[in-house]
C-alpha cells in the first residue's frame, strides 16, 4: 500500500479547497440579488447593537448579520462581495470534511467525501446565496471534526475547547444547530466509542 506523506496529505486537502472554492466564485454573481438575500443584506445594514437587539424577536441569530454588516461597509452591497463570505465558509468547510475522513476512516474516505461536497449542487447552491447556511455547514463539520477527536482522545482538552467555541458559533449562525448537539448527545449515549478511540 503507497504510504501518503504528511506533506502530501496537505497539498491534496489544498488542491481540494482550491478547486471548491473556484467552482463557488466562478458563477457567484450569476443572477441578481434575490430570495431572501434581501432580507439579510437589509438587516445587516444595521448597526451592530441593532443587529445584536435583534436576538429577542428574530427568527436568526446574529452572527451571519454581524459579519455581513462588516462586509458591506469595507466592499458595499454588490453581489460578489455579499456573496463572497459564504463561498469562504462553503471552501472552508472542505478542509474539516477531509480531516474528519482522513483521521477517523482512510485518506479515500477523506478524498472522496471532500469530492462529494465539492460537487453537491445544494452546497454550490448555498456558497453562492448572502445567508448564514455556509457559515453552519462549516461550523457544523467543525463540531463533529472536533467532537470525534474528543472521543478518540479525551485528555486533549484543546479538543474540548475547541468543539465547545464551533457549537457556540454554529448556534449564534443558525438555531438548527441546536439538532447537531443533540445528535452529539446521543452518540455519547448510544454509541460504542470505543470504535474511535486509539
Amino acid at each position: 500500500m503507497k504510504i501518503i506523506s504528511l506533506s502530501g496529505k496537505y497539498i491534496y486537502v489544498t488542491l481540494l479547497i482550491l478547486l471548491g472554492f473556484g467552482i463557488r466564485i466562478f458563477f457567484l454573481t450569476w443572477q441578481d440579488i434575490s430570495g431572501d438575500e434581501p432580507f439579510s443584506i437589509f438587516y445587516s445594514q444595521k448597526t451592530v447593537l441593532d443587529i445584536l437587539g435583534m436576538a429577542g424577536y428574530e427568527n436568526n441569530p446574529p452572527l451571519h448579520f454581524l459579519l455581513l454588516h462588516f462586509i458591506i461597509k469595507l466592499f458595499g452591497i454588490e453581489p460578489f462581495a455579499v456573496r463572497l463570505p459564504s463561498a469562504v465558509f462553503s471552501a472552508a468547510t472542505i478542509f474539516y470534511l477531509y480531516r474528519t475522513g482522513e483521521k477517523f476512516f482512510s485518506f479515500r474516505t477523506a478524498v472522496f467525501s471532500s469530492l462529494l461536497y465539492i460537487f453537491s449542487t445544494k452546497s454550490i447552491y448555498y456558497a453562492q446565496e448572502a445567508r448564514a447556511y455556509a457559515m453552519l455547514h462549516f461550523f457544523t463539520v467543525a463540531s463533529f471534526y472536533y467532537f470525534l477527536a474528543l472521543i478518540k482522545d479525551p485528555e486533549r482538552k484543546k479538543y474540548f475547547y475547541f468543539l465547545l467555541m464551533s457549537n457556540m458559533m454554529m448556534i449564534y449562525t443558525h438555531y438548527m444547530g441546536l439538532f447537531v448537539i443533540l445528535a452529539e448527545s446521543v452518540i455519547v449515549l448510544l454509541v460504542d466509542k470505543s470504535r474511535f478511540q486509539k
